[in-house]
């Protein structure tokens, strides 16, 4: 290694020394993506980090079998090497056109990335905190995956999507039963309504009452100034147990 390679080494790793959280977001299926995350995903783990999140997207069937075969397999090999995998798989997509495909993908990792590090990023009002986020994320089952989806809307809007809210999840999820973790986070403007915050708070309660007996549950309350009056955002981690 030549000293321009030492002189990169170095500064990835004083970028990575004294986070607690790394999030690594790769496209696999393209050389430069792929040549690099092994090597960030091992500095991550040498210099300390916490937790270490791998985000992935999944090449889309147009682009070729070769190219999707090779980027699964990437991917179970990296898993390993982090703590929770969250996949954007192209091929779910309903859109069209692979510029629309792309935009959703793109949506899709923000929305993920910014709900999960918010977990600890933002004030949370009752109960969650960085151990319950390394808890979730430790939480034994045979994958490293995580699941994930969000609804924003009112309280009588929420009271009706989170019946039978698990049919929102992946088609591995065949029923409730099969949720090993959730994390149920919900966030509204302005928490001085007693009448809404026991509304929103009946809201959490009926996510957990559909978790099995064996699945464990946490969930946070956090402040959103972003949000309309009277408008509730709503997001759920899960882990499967399969």
């Amino acid at each position: 290694m030549d000293r321009k390679d030492w002189a990169a080494v170095r500064t990835v790793e004083s970028v990575l020394r004294g986070r607690l959280v790394a999030v690594f977001v790769v496209c696999l299926g393209g050389g430069t993506g792929e040549g690099c995350v092994r090597f960030f995903l091992q500095k991550a783990r040498e210099v300390g980090n916490k937790a270490i999140i791998l985000v992935v997207t999944i090449p889309h069937s147009s682009e070729g079998a070769e190219k999707r075969k090779n980027a699964l397999g990437l991917l179970k090999a990296l898993e390993p090497m982090a703590d929770a995998l969250y996949t954007v798989d192209y091929d779910d997509s309903w859109y069209a056109t692979l510029t629309e495909v792309y935009q959703e993908a793109d949506r899709k990792i923000i929305e993920f990335t910014d709900s999960l590090l918010g977990m600890v990023l933002r004030r949370c009002m009752i109960t969650f905190d960085f151990n319950d986020f390394r808890t979730f994320l430790q939480f034994p089952t045979p994958s490293k995956h995580i699941d994930f989806f969000m609804l924003v809307g009112s309280l009588d809007f929420l009271r009706k999507e989170v019946k039978d809210w698990w049919k929102k999840l992946p088609a591995k999820y065949s029923s409730a039963d099969e949720v090993a973790m959730a994390v149920f986070s919900i966030e509204n403007a302005d928490w001085s309504d007693d009448k809404e915050t026991t509304e929103a708070m009946d809201v959490v309660h009926e996510c957990c009452l559909q978790l099995p007996p064996d699945a464990e549950g946490k969930w946070g309350i956090y402040p959103d100034e972003t949000l309309p009056p009277h408008q509730f955002r709503l997001r759920v981690f899960t882990k499967c147990k399969r």
